[in-house]
């Protein structure tokens, strides 16, 4: 080594300087940096103790959320086993509804069940009602109230027209019809005087006067043998030389070939028919007044008669069916059957009744049934006015070319008469509103006696709009009632015959309603009650044939024993061509006729 090359001590110190001083530079860089690895550290520390912090957080979260999630799998479960609870709930909650339902319904059923039945119930005690009324009460159907024309009926009639009309068809209270009945002591019957004067008069009395006292005395029912002497002549035959004998009878000694008088005999129908005492009840009184009588004997002579009478009665049917004009109605009438094939058994049969108005005779007819082959058979050949009640059988009959089918009013009333116990204020409305003054405009025609024009034509003005006024309330409240209700049945008939009901307005000989036939059932009615029945098929005919005749009698107003008695008289000698004349309707006229001449 070079010495001359060696430092200086000043040149080692300087360079020793400058080492330190770099030393101390590169120190304070490295302190730099070490400060810097330090705020590092300290930084990472800091993260580090953020980061075991968030982690904890991280940890206790996760526990958190694993207890979460246990807890959500228990709730899960807890969930599946609500939702199997719940399902099984469902199910047990349908299982009950359903039971409910199937109960309610068994329970509307019976409640249904049970308003029907209240229904039938209430329709029993109706029927009740109208037995009861029928056995005991009064059966008029009038309201005896006064029955007027409504103004709110026909509108357009002027404030004069409706005065008018008030003024003479207003009807105030019953309407009654006073008869000049005769005295009771006052009817031609004879008089027996008898005189009572006592045998001593105390001293001291005068007689000044006498004093009348009449009283009724009956005599007991007697019979006598009516004995009959002809006397025989006897006429010499030229040719045989031998004599023959002649009986010159009286007059109509004997016109019935047995031992009764016609007077028995019609004595013996007129009870039956008319007074309604069946025939064993009639041989009773005959034995309690001296007469033993058989009873197969006095019915072979009624059952005789009433044969005379069949040729009578055919022309009778055949004056109904060539009328033009018929009221026709029919009622239950029991025969014993005494065919094999019954074996003596009781038959409900029918007595057909036909009444013309205007002639004014009744026909009855008797027939096993009431269908339509009875009906076509009775009315075959009719043509003209038919009037009847709402029987359906009817209909067909009266639906034929030439036939005008009218029906009854007082049917109609009947049905809403019977429905006041029901429906009080809607019965008791249309009787008063509507056919009360119908039945008020009738009884005003024939009070005033119009004829047949003007009938038609006060029909027309005031019947006509009270009846469509009726029509209008019924469709208004038909579907407002129950059919089954008697309101409601009523309503269901008249619209049924509403079109019959209408008919008798077009013509004012026609009647309103069919009473006039039903009238003529009463005596039959009131019969059926005392002998119960016909004794056979044959003997319901011979019955038909006597009220045919009684009936006519009383329509026409004369008197039944007299015309019998004539006929029964005549029949055997009266010309066949002739034989009408003995209808009571046509001898009614030729004795008037007879008298007069």
């Amino acid at each position: 080594m070079n010495l001359n090359n060696k430092p200086t001590l000043r040149q080692r110190h300087k360079l020793l300087n400058e080492q330190l001083k770099t030393t101390l530079e590169e120190n304070q860089g490295l302190k730099a940096y070490a400060a810097g690895i330090n705020e590092q550290n300290r930084s990472l520390v800091n993260q580090v103790d953020f980061l075991q912090r968030h982690s904890m957080d991280l940890l206790t979260e996760i526990g958190s959320l694993k207890q979460a999630a246990a807890e959500k799998d228990t709730t899960i479960t807890l969930l599946h086993q609500s939702n199997h609870n719940l399902s099984e709930l469902v199910e047990m909650k349908d299982t009950l509804l359903s039971g409910a339902q199937q109960t309610i319904d068994k329970q509307l059923q019976q409640l249904a069940a049970k308003d029907k039945e209240l229904e039938e119930m209430a329709l029993v005690r109706h029927e009740r009602h109208l037995l009861v009324k029928q056995v005991y009460c009064p059966k008029s159907e009038k309201s005896h109230e006064p029955a007027f024309l409504p103004e709110l009926i026909a509108p357009g009639f002027t404030p004069e027209e409706w005065a008018d009309a008030k003024k003479q068809f207003a009807r105030h209270g019953k309407v009654e019809i006073v008869k000049s009945t005769p005295g009771i002591l006052d009817q031609g019957l004879p008089v027996r005087r008898v005189e009572v004067k006592p045998d001593i008069i105390p001293e001291g009395h005068i007689c000044v006067g006498t004093k009348k006292v009449r009283s009724l005395i009956h005599h007991k029912e007697w019979f006598e043998v009516l004995e009959t002497v002809y006397h025989v002549y006897m006429e010499e035959d030229k040719e045989t030389l031998k004599h023959k004998e002649v009986s010159l009878r009286l007059l109509n000694a004997r016109p019935l070939k047995c031992m009764a008088d016609i007077s028995l005999i019609v004595q013996l129908l007129m009870d039956k028919f008319i007074y309604h005492s069946p025939l064993k009840r009639q041989l009773e009184r005959f034995k309690h007044n001296g007469l033993q009588l058989a009873y197969n004997t006095a019915n072979d002579w009624t059952n005789k008669t009433i044969r005379r009478l069949g040729p009578l009665y055919q022309l009778m049917l055949r004056e109904a069916i060539k009328g033009g004009y018929l009221h026709c109605d029919e009622t239950g009438f029991l025969v014993i059957d005494k065919s094999k094939e019954h074996g003596r058994k009781a038959h409900r049969g029918y007595m057909w009744v036909m009444v013309n108005p205007l002639q004014r005779f009744a026909c009855f007819r008797y027939a096993k049934g009431r269908g339509h082959e009875d009906i076509r058979e009775m009315l075959e050949g009719f043509k003209g006015f038919l009037h009847t009640d709402g029987y359906s059988t009817y209909n067909k009959y009266g639906n034929q070319p030439g036939v005008k089918h009218g029906k009854c009013m007082v049917h109609c009333r009947r049905y809403f008469v019977n429905s006041k116990d029901t429906h009080l204020k809607k019965a008791y409305y249309v009787l008063k509103t509507f056919i009360n003054p119908l039945y008020a405009i009738e009884r005003k025609c024939i009070e005033d006696d119009l004829d047949f024009d003007e009938i038609t034509k006060i029909r027309q003005k005031y019947s006509v709009p009270i009846l469509e006024a009726f029509h209008k309330w019924i469709l208004e409240n038909k579907d407002k009632i129950k059919v089954n209700t008697p309101l409601g049945k009523a309503i269901q008939y008249t619209l049924k015959i509403w079109d019959g009901l209408m008919l008798y307005t077009t013509d004012g000989m026609l009647l309103i309603d069919n009473s006039i036939a039903e009238r003529q059932i009463r005596g039959l009615a009131l019969g059926r009650k005392n002998y119960m029945f016909a004794g056979s098929q044959d003997a319901a005919p011979n019955a038909a044939i006597m009220y045919t005749f009684f009936g006519t009698c009383q329509l026409q107003g004369i008197d039944a024993e007299a015309w019998l008695t004539y006929v029964l008289n005549n029949i055997g000698t009266y010309p066949k061509d002739k034989l009408a004349d003995l209808l009571p309707q046509n001898w009614k006229h030729r004795l008037a006729n007879k008298q007069a001449a």
